[in-house]
């Protein structure tokens, strides 16, 4: 009898504004899944209607849902507000999806219009049925996630730690990271920029990762740091049962952006 497929499912953080990172991911998705000999799955949690960049983020994510069938969008409210704004039921108060910068419009701070009338490219994907975030998170325990990965949003401030709202799954923080930690074996934080200042206990030959919630026991961590000498840290740490600190050590250094991480993250 012929073995049914092996689905390998890769979850993707926030990814608003992260097109070249984002692109980056999916090359390592393609290879990883080929030499697996698997089925890719791909679920992208929310995040992705925000910034000045959303129409190419659109763009990519519509691209893996036609490379990858069973593919799936999960919303947050950032696509809650801009699926109302599109049936003519736009409340601006939650949601800074169309200005950037302190308010000013994205085409006076980048001289570039975010294109946010294309409404039939985000309709493709994102369906007012589809899971609401929290709905996944509880059901997550189903998931078949038998060697998947769970690819994190860096904060772009290097003193906000893992569990704030500023850093990952769009303001659920430390909640919704602890519900994919208890499924997912593999964590990648990619376009993480550090700073060891904001951590004076740290030396410099080490990487913080702040408060990292897990229920599991031991999780995998691979840190990229997207500096001018990009820097890779790995971990795996004894974390069941609450919030602590990880500290990474950097093992290895490399002169090119994120395209490095997929040789690296081989090693995990």
């Amino acid at each position: 009898m012929q073995s049914q497929e092996k689905t390998t499912t890769y979850v993707i953080g926030r990814t608003d504004g992260l097109v070249v990172q984002l692109r980056s991911l999916i090359s390592w998705i393609e290879r990883d899944a080929a030499e697996r000999s698997a089925r890719a799955r791909v679920i992208f949690l929310g995040g992705i209607v925000h910034g000045g960049k959303t129409k190419l983020i659109m763009d990519e994510v519509y691209r893996v849902m036609e490379r990858f069938p069973g593919s799936a969008v999960v919303k947050t409210h950032r696509e809650e507000n801009f699926l109302d704004f599109l049936e003519g039921d736009w409340n601006p108060s939650p949601t800074r999806w169309w200005m950037t910068h302190g308010g000013r419009d994205i085409v006076e701070s980048f001289g570039v219009s975010p294109d946010m009338r294309r409404s039939a490219d985000i309709r493709r994907f994102l369906k007012k049925t589809s899971p609401p975030l929290l709905d996944v998170l509880k059901s997550a325990k189903d998931y078949d996630t038998e060697g998947d990965y769970c690819f994190i949003r860096g904060s772009d401030w290097p003193n906000s730690d893992l569990t704030g709202s500023d850093f990952f799954f769009d303001n659920l923080g430390g909640g919704a990271i602890n519900a994919w930690s208890k499924v997912m074996k593999k964590i990648i934080v990619y376009s993480w920029r550090p700073s060891n200042d904001c951590y004076p206990e740290v030396d410099d030959d080490t990487i913080s990762l702040g408060g990292f919630p897990s229920q599991t026991g031991r999780v995998d961590v691979l840190a990229i740091d997207e500096g001018r000498a990009t820097r890779f840290a790995i971990a795996s740490g004894d974390v069941r049962g609450g919030v602590v600190s990880i500290y990474l050590k950097p093992v290895e250094l490399f002169r090119k952006g994120p395209l490095g991480a997929v040789r690296f993250a081989e090693a995990i």
